[in-house]
């Protein structure tokens, strides 16, 4: 029910209008607790000291037994708005013990010019002639004495649990704690959640965690876990602090593993937006376009995000090391310069650029549709870098010749396509260009292997490669068969179907013989020895084995011609291993 002083007073703290409040859903706000035994003997009342919102200024509670304080302070940090229930586990010891109030500490204490009463004054005024009440009870009385300047008393739901509980007993007090913290009858507002974390033994604060970490499923918010920290009084009195940013670390943790494996940067960017850091958003930035490329596989500008990606790293991580961390820093801040390097560990395979790295990273990962993405889209390059196999330099000036050669033909035609033009200088604008020119050389002029009609068309005005010998296709054809026969990859392939991988064999085999033609005919460069060229034919014959792979596994048909999962991350694996032992040949 809310009063009129009540509106007045949320409208004049918030500056909305009494329209704004008669739209807006005002959250409810929940405090959960453990009630706390107590031994009567010794009951000594304590004053609570808290810092306000704005970090400088102070408030002060008193209370006698452990949930006390907390919930006067809650009280104080939801104003105006009202505690609309409390959630109070109750193990058998607190819900049916009796306490005699005759056994209850007698002391009372000065303070100032004025007495405090003692707990058994205290208890005697609220069970006027009663000789004993039970500890529930009690705190109920104080919260309505809290709330008797409103208008409201909050809701209270009692959590049963036994003194020594088995596990299931514990999964369905959790259970029960959830649903009572999340069912109003308006079940579209927002609840706001506060934790006592003082009370009740050690299983019970454990469980109130992991059931503010389930609720974050729920759309609950997690606005504070008090603690009171005896151990540090100010001038006799004991702080209450907010240990939301140490028990949020519990969160950096699946954060930073969302981000590794699945490459999703939502949680580390809620996480250390806390840290109002500039550095860290700016890398967190980076890190997202880093991986939403990866996801995308956008495998260029996966390279491009990867080295600023690098840069901001290191920037970051040397500016960290030279600097000496501020004892201003917040939790978030140290924890990101503390976890930043770990993150950057993680990623180095992809930072490194090495494509054998690259594609056994992401098998590790379970990214498999990026594996084969870097497998069909880099491996050309990669081969191309590492001197593996490389067109001769004369083939730059040879093919350039070709395209000019076809554009000269075609424009002496009457009337042209306009899409024959646009095949011509697209041609030229990759094959001018040695970044683009390795990809195209490899996969579409070599072996003849021009998928897009508008390079059928191109290709029906070339016929032949420049200076090719008669026997080319005579070679090709008794190269291919021997290829063929070697059943490359056949012992991978252990869930697919055999007509598959005798169809992906005949075209990968066919496609392996004729960029083996140009190696063993002098048409191109390589670091690749005699000795050693079998091992780069089954490197190509995997390239084009897997290349299909990639579009079939993105298409609805693509069950038609896929290899089963495990099949193609074992031929990945497999091609990793191959260009690891060439890699280090090379350098060797």
């Amino acid at each position: 029910m809310w009063t009129v002083s009540r509106i007045v007073a949320m409208v004049i703290l918030t500056g909305l209008s009494f329209m704004d409040y008669k739209i807006r859903k005002v959250p409810r706000d929940v405090l959960l607790l453990c009630m706390s035994a107590i031994k009567e003997e010794g009951i000594k009342e304590n004053q609570y000291v808290y810092t306000l919102g704005d970090g400088k200024k102070q408030d002060e509670v008193w209370g006698f037994v452990t949930n006390e304080a907390p919930m006067r302070y809650v009280m104080k940090m939801v104003f105006p708005n009202k505690l609309d229930r409390i959630v109070i586990i109750c193990s058998d010891e607190v819900s049916n013990r009796k306490i005699e109030i005759s056994k209850c500490n007698e002391s009372g204490k000065e303070v100032g010019n004025q007495r405090r009463d003692s707990f058994q004054e205290k208890i005697q005024k609220l069970f006027f002639g009663k000789k004993e009440f039970k500890l529930v009870d009690y705190y109920k009385k104080l919260v309505e004495l809290e709330t008797a300047d409103y208008d409201y008393v909050p809701e209270y739901k009692e959590i049963p649990i036994s003194d020594n509980p088995e596990d299931t007993e514990v999964a369905e007090a959790v259970i029960n704690a959830v649903n009572n913290v999340m069912e109003f009858p308006d079940k579209d507002n927002d609840i706001h959640l506060y934790i006592d974390y003082n009370g009740g033994p050690r299983y019970v604060a454990f469980m109130q965690v992991v059931l503010a970490q389930f609720l974050k499923t729920r759309n609950v918010q997690l606005e504070q876990i008090i603690t009171m920290n005896f151990g540090n009084k100010q001038n006799g009195k004991v702080p209450i602090q907010n240990l939301l940013s140490i028990f949020d670390s519990t969160n950096l943790i699946g954060s930073i593993n969302e981000y590794i494996n699945y490459g999703r940067i939502k949680g580390l960017k809620e996480y250390f937006k806390k840290a109002q850091n500039k550095e860290i958003n700016k890398l967190l930035d980076v890190m997202e376009e880093f991986s939403n490329n990866l996801q995308l596989c956008r495998t260029s500008s996966i390279m491009e995000s990867a080295g600023a990606l690098s840069e901001e790293f290191e920037t970051f991580i040397n500016k960290a090391e030279l600097e000496e961390q501020s004892k201003k820093d917040n939790t978030y801040t140290q924890l990101f310069r503390y976890v930043i390097r770990d993150i950057q560990k993680e990623f180095q395979p992809l930072l490194n650029k090495d494509i054998a790295e690259i594609i056994g990273w992401c098998i590790e990962k379970q990214y498999i549709q990026q594996a084969l993405t870097f497998c069909s889209e880099c491996l050309p390059q990669y081969l191309w870098d590492t001197g593996l196999y490389k067109a001769k330099d004369e083939e730059y000036k040879e093919v350039l010749q070709v395209i000019d050669d076809v554009k000269e033909k075609t424009n002496g035609r009457e009337n042209p396509s306009k899409e024959l033009k646009e095949a011509i200088d697209e041609k030229r604008k990759y094959f001018s260009k040695e970044e683009k020119y390795a990809y195209k050389w490899f996969v579409q002029y070599l072996p003849f292997c021009f998928q897009d009609d508008k390079y059928l068309i191109i290709l029906s005005e070339i016929k032949e490669l420049p200076n090719m010998p008669e026997k080319y296709k005579a070679d090709v054809k008794k190269m291919s068969a021997q290829i063929e026969k070697k059943q490359y990859l056949k012992s991978c392939m252990k869930k697919t179907e055999s007509e598959k991988y005798d169809k992906a064999n005949e075209n990968a085999s066919n496609n392996a013989a004729k960029l083996m033609w140009h190696y063993e005919n002098g048409r191109v460069q390589s670091k690749v020895t005699e000795q050693n060229k079998e091992a780069l034919e089954e490197i190509i014959y995997i390239y084009f084995f897997m290349k299909g792979q990639r579009n079939a596994a993105n298409h609805a048909d693509g069950k038609k011609n896929g290899f089963e999962y495990a099949d193609i991350c074992e031929v990945l694996t497999y091609l990793v291993k191959k260009l690891k032992m060439q890699n280090e040949k090379r350098k060797g």
